[in-house]
């Protein structure tokens, strides 16, 4: 697949996917769980170029880069389609997350329901990234790694490192999957009832708000914060 093929797919499904969203919203006359990981989901993409300086990535020079630089702890070519890819990626991987999630009956037992985490969320979360990257590196050349850290598949196309950063990855999957589902007695989410002293279900602007920061705080402490204190002392 060529860089502007690539492209144009994020683009379409970000789009398709959001409209869907709103839509949904719009039917249920509530925020709806897809509005909100399309939404959450997407506010990460601006820490993905923080990951890849982390694990020496490199992108394909043929996609579209954003006027953003190299900065501290950053590489110098950011494509813009992370902008679209994002929303739709955390969407479908989350979405089957919360889907097996749903079906167990431990969410007001933290420890269990950690278990239960480790054991789904990041094994889901780290399958569709070893899959999108086997496509898109191993296949299709359109990033590599120029250094890697424990095994990797080597191709012509590119490099694909097989466990990191796919462990720390899969990371962030269970501390936030963990957030995401852990109840107290009546229902509510542990943490919302902890910061929010109303009910964020009443208040969607305010709810997406908190899970945006709670969604890139997860992100940066599980995959962003070794990745790069790894880079920086090895």
């Amino acid at each position: 697949m060529s860089t502007s093929n690539f492209e144009l797919f994020w683009i379409t499904a970000a789009l398709l996917l959001l409209s869907y969203s709103i839509y949904d919203s719009h039917r249920s006359a509530k925020l709806s769980r897809h509005l909100l990981f399309f939404i959450c989901g997407g506010s990460l993409f601006w820490q993905e170029f923080y990951a890849d300086w982390g694990v020496f990535l490199i992108w394909n020079t043929d996609f579209h880069m954003m006027p953003w630089g190299k900065t501290l702890w950053t590489i110098e070519n950011k494509p813009w389609f992370n902008i679209a890819a994002y929303p739709v990626f955390m969407w479908a991987a989350f979405t089957c997350i919360s889907a097996f999630l749903s079906r167990v009956k431990c969410a007001d037992r933290p420890l269990q329901l950690l278990i239960v985490c480790a054991m789904v969320a990041g094994p889901t979360l780290y399958g569709f990234n070893v899959v999108t990257e086997y496509l898109a590196v191993a296949k299709a050349g359109l990033w590599t790694y120029t250094d890697t850290i424990g095994p990797a598949l080597r191709t012509e196309a590119g490099t694909m490192p097989l466990l990191y950063p796919g462990i720390p990855f899969a990371m962030f999957a269970v501390l936030l999957a963990f957030l995401q589902h852990y109840r107290n007695a009546k229902g509510q989410l542990h943490i919302e009832e902890v910061f929010s002293k109303k009910n964020l279900n009443d208040r969607p602007i305010a709810k997406i708000f908190f899970w945006i920061l709670v969604w890139n705080s997860c992100y940066w402490l599980a995959l962003c914060t070794p990745l790069i204190l790894i880079r920086n002392f090895s």
